[in-house]
């Protein structure tokens, strides 16, 4: 514990990795906050009870991966799959059009402007996303197409944020931006994840348990696989000296 509260006073003596730790706290902070800021118009308390009652019930799962940002619809519950989407798509295309496997070649320049077409991409999936969570409410509540023009907009500029906020913190923080965002919400799920399994009867918390069994099991045999070596005999030929 000495020795890891001291690493920790050496790197915040140290002014860039002091900037970095810095940047990737507020810039989760952020995104902790955006997470529980609601669409305009969307009736919260009515949306409350559709996750609690039968019908919710897949919702809750995805809701785990999303930080709780689906619960609230929040402005980010699309999340960044639409970003991973896009860039998916590009990793693919780069197998079949030559312009985007030249670009790749060309090194920081054709990344760059993969990147920028990989952002421009992501708007329209990011609609697309966002005309798809007009089901969980379609079943909530009936919306005008003003509102639902409205609620795509909304969700589009969030995801966009998100995306931003991401880059950010892969360029000024600690990490992969994007994948310090997902952990991020899905850690924060965690605790409510738990509390709802322990008292919400005996079935939840025998779910808790499968679960949390699941957990430990695929993190030891990760550890076992990471850690894992092959022994390989290897023959070398005899060196004949005349």
């Amino acid at each position: 514990m000495k020795k890891l509260i001291e690493k920790i006073r050496i790197a915040f003596k140290t002014p860039d990795i002091r900037k970095k730790i810095l940047v990737t706290i507020l810039i989760l902070v952020v995104f902790r906050l955006l997470s529980v800021v609601p669409v305009p118009g969307v009736p919260t308390d009515v949306l409350d009870r559709f996750f609690k009652s039968p019908a919710g019930s897949f919702f809750n799962f995805v809701d785990i991966f999303t930080g709780g940002t689906l619960r609230n619809f929040s402005i980010i519950s699309i999340g960044l799959g639409a970003y991973i989407n896009a860039s998916v798509i590009f990793q693919l295309l780069s197998m079949v059009v030559k312009k985007i496997e030249d670009l790749q070649k060309e090194g920081e320049t054709g990344r760059r402007i993969i990147n920028q077409w990989t952002r421009l991409l992501t708007v329209p999936l990011a609609a697309l996303q966002s005309l798809g969570m007009y089901t969980v409410l379609k079943s909530v509540k009936p919306l005008s197409p003003v509102e639902i023009a409205s609620i795509v907009c909304v969700m589009t500029a969030g995801a966009m944020l998100l995306m931003w906020l991401g880059e950010l913190l892969t360029e000024d923080g600690i990490g992969n931006g994007i994948s310090l965002l997902i952990m991020a919400g899905i850690v924060t799920s965690i605790p409510d994840s738990i509390g709802r399994g322990v008292f919400s009867g005996e079935e939840g918390r025998k779910g808790l348990i499968i679960i949390s069994a699941m957990t430990v099991g695929i993190v030891v045999l990760l550890v076992i696989l990471n850690e894992a070596t092959r022994k390989v005999e290897v023959q070398f030929a005899h060196r004949i000296r005349g």
